[in-house]
C-alpha cells in the first residue's frame, strides 16, 4: 500500500431494480487490496456508503449501511480463507465501530460490538460480522512494520474487543471520524506519527507521557468538535482527558502555540468558511460569530482583522476568487 488512492461510493436501494448499486459495493470490496465479501438479506430499502483511501503505508476503509427501523435487513460482511489467499499485502487492521451494533466473530471469539469499540487483527485472519439494521465501521490498515505500537505487541491483542466507554478508546473513534471526514488528513506532515500515538494511547491509556503527540492530536480533535461552545476553556478540556490544566498548557507550548490561539484559530477558520459561502448571505455576521463560539462581537472583529487583514464585512464583500488567496 505505497500508492495514493481514493474512492467514495454512495448508494440507495429502494427496489430490486436498484440491486446493481449494492453489487457494485460488493465487487469493490471483493477487489480491494485485502478483499472481503458483503451480503444483504431482506427486501426492505437500504442505503450505504463505501469509502476507501490509502496514503503511504496507511489505509482507511469506511463502510456504512442503514435500513429502515423495524426492517428485517441483515448485513453480513465476511473475510474467508479464499479472500486471504488473494491478499495483496500483509498488514494489521484496527476495526473501529462508529455506529449501530454488530455481532463479530474473529480469531475464534464472538463479540457484540457497540459504538466506540474496536478490535485488532491482521490480514491473515478470517472474520465474520453480522449487522442487523444499521452499521458504521472504519478499518485502519497499518503496515506490517507496525507490529509493535508503543508497549503493545499487536499479535497479542488479536481477538480482543476494546470497549468504547473509556475516553481514550472513544478518542480513537473520534479520530477515525476526523480522518474519514478530511480528505487530505493522511497526507499532512506528521500524520502517521500522530496516528501511531493515538492508537498507542487507545491500547494503553496510561502511556500519555510516552505518546504526547497522540494526546495533543486527540485534544485538537476534541476542540475541533466542541469549539462552538463559548464556555470551552482549558480546565474543561483538561478534565475530559484526565490531565491537569498545567499539563494541557505544556502540551500546547511544546507545539509552539497555546490553547487559546488554537481555539480562536478554529473559530476564525469556521467563521471565514461560512462567510465565504453564498448560501449563508442571509445570516448576519454577528449570528455567525456567536454560532462559532465567540461571545464578544468587538473581540471577534479585532481577531478576524488581525488574522485575515480584512474586517469580516470586507471579507464577505471580497470576490470569491480573491478570497481563496487570502
Amino acid at each position: 500500500m505505497n500508492s495514493e488512492f481514493s474512492l467514495d461510493y454512495r448508494f440507495t436501494v429502494n427496489s430490486p431494480a436498484d440491486a446493481h448499486y449494492a453489487r457494485v459495493v460488493s465487487d469493490l470490496m471483493e477487489s480491494s487490496p485485502n478483499p472481503m465479501g458483503l451480503e444483504v438479506q431482506g427486501d426492505a430499502p437500504y442505503s450505504g456508503r463505501l469509502q476507501m483511501r490509502m496514503f503511504g503505508g496507511v489505509g482507511l476503509m469506511e463502510c456504512q449501511l442503514d435500513s429502515p427501523v423495524g426492517s428485517d435487513i441483515l448485513f453480513t460482511s465476511e473475510r474467508t480463507r479464499p479472500h486471504i489467499a488473494r491478499n495483496n499485502s500483509s498488514e494489521f487492521i484496527i476495526s473501529i465501530w462508529l455506529g449501530g451494533e454488530n455481532e463479530l466473530n474473529t480469531v475464534s471469539r464472538m463479540h457484540n460490538g457497540k459504538t466506540g469499540d474496536f478490535t485488532v487483527t491482521s490480514t491473515d485472519n478470517p472474520f465474520c460480522v453480522h449487522v442487523p439494521q444499521r452499521g458504521h465501521a472504519c478499518n485502519i490498515s497499518l503496515p506490517a512494520s507496525w507490529d509493535r505500537i508503543g508497549d503493545t505487541q499487536l499479535k497479542n491483542t488479536f481477538g480482543n474487543m476494546y470497549p468504547g466507554h473509556n475516553r481514550c478508546y472513544n478518542g480513537l473513534a473520534d479520530y477515525a471520524r476526523h480522518l474519514l471526514s478530511n480528505q487530505n488528513a493522511l497526507a499532512l506532515p506528521g500524520a502517521s506519527e500522530r496516528l501511531y500515538d493515538v492508537i498507542a494511547l487507545a491500547l494503553n491509556p496510561l502511556a500519555t507521557n510516552e505518546h504526547q503527540s497522540g494526546l495533543l492530536a486527540l485534544i485538537h480533535n476534541h476542540i475541533d468538535n466542541y469549539y462552538t461552545n463559548p464556555d470551552l476553556d482549558p480546565a474543561m478540556v483538561a478534565a475530559a482527558f484526565d490531565i491537569s490544566a498545567r499539563h494541557l498548557h505544556r502540551l500546547f507550548a511544546a507545539s509552539n502555540t497555546s490553547f487559546t490561539e488554537y481555539l480562536i484559530g478554529q473559530r476564525l477558520e469556521n467563521v471565514q468558511r461560512i462567510l465565504a459561502n453564498p448560501l449563508y448571505l442571509s445570516q448576519t455576521i454577528t449570528r455567525i460569530a456567536f454560532a462559532c463560539g465567540f461571545r464578544d462581537i468587538n473581540h471577534f472583529g479585532r481577531r478576524f482583522r488581525a488574522h485575515y487583514g480584512l474586517t469580516p464585512g470586507e471579507f464577505r464583500r471580497t470576490p470569491t476568487a480573491k478570497k481563496s488567496t487570502i
